[in-house]
């Protein structure tokens, strides 16, 4: 398969409380789809450029951006409810898409929390996306991982919701492969701490089960590998169980563990990704 020149590119998105949002793009010639990249909690979108080059050579228009306080992005999330500001930033960037793009079919991919944000814009119908694709996602509790249990948290989300608490992402369960591992504890980018009050969220959300699955009405893919330590692969097991309508999928790879796109059969997940895009006519 012939191979594109593409241009990588750096840029800034004002959300819309002003806040400015680091942006990347990996640019093909003449693109046949946009993908955007969505990364997941206390990581940042610099760890996805292999990703961003791989789909970007195949005639994909790549786009990810920095969470409000992750990576070079401006903004916190020690407020109330970050989940909705952060769900906010995300149908902000697609809007901004679409109007660059026109016609041009969208999937969204989101890895870990930016997965189930993902999944639950598309069922409260306020993200317009032709499919979506999710990797690790974060969509129940595990025994330890993410989000780290935290003794007071409850309180502390409310009454100290900028003290920031562990992540509970041990960077040894994500990837089989050592360097993966290696980068991800020397990357000054990636946080080990995040804000009461996002933790807090996160774990309240993770209580909530994955019903909201069933309101999804363009096609999904679900993608996980069994081994996750992180996040549990059951998560997208009853994700999948509560979609309702054809043309979603579930694939779980059963000795990848969370970063399944940082793994040494990460070609392998995203061809099958890209063939599953490709049958839905994206």
């Amino acid at each position: 398969m012939e191979r594109r020149v593409i241009r990588r590119e750096e840029d800034r998105f004002r959300a819309a409380d002003g806040a400015s949002l680091h942006w990347r793009r990996w640019l093909p010639s003449d693109p046949r789809r946009v993908v955007l990249l969505v990364h997941g909690c206390a990581e940042h979108s610099g760890r996805y450029d292999g990703v961003g080059a791989w789909f970007a050579t195949r005639d994909t228009a790549v786009h990810a951006y920095d969470w409000r306080g992750h990576g070079r992005s401006e903004g916190s999330l020690d407020r109330r409810d970050p989940l909705t500001a952060l769900r906010g930033d995300l149908c902000g960037v697609v809007e901004q898409l679409r109007k660059e793009y026109g016609e041009l079919p969208l999937v969204v991919v989101g890895h870990q929390l930016g997965g189930q944000l993902v999944l639950r814009a598309l069922a409260d119908r306020v993200l317009d996306a032709d499919a979506a694709l999710t990797t690790g996602a974060a969509l129940e509790a595990g025994v330890g991982g993410f989000p780290a249990r935290v003794p007071g948290l409850r309180w502390l989300a409310r009454f100290a919701p900028s003290v920031r608490v562990a992540a509970g992402i041990d960077p040894a369960a994500l990837s089989r492969d050592p360097e993966v591992v290696r980068a991800y504890r020397d990357d000054p980018l990636v946080q080990t701490r995040i804000p009461a009050a996002l933790a807090e969220a996160v774990a309240a959300s993770l209580r909530d089960g994955v019903h909201f699955a069933a309101a999804i009405r363009v096609p999904v893919l679900l993608v996980h590998g069994e081994a996750d330590a992180v996040c549990p692969a059951a998560g997208s097991r009853h994700a999948r169980a509560a979609l309702r309508g054809g043309g979603h999928a579930l694939h779980v790879y059963p000795q990848l563990y969370h970063d399944v796109l940082r793994e040494s059969e990460a070609d392998e997940v995203l061809g099958h990704a890209l063939r599953w895009i490709e049958e839905r006519g994206l």
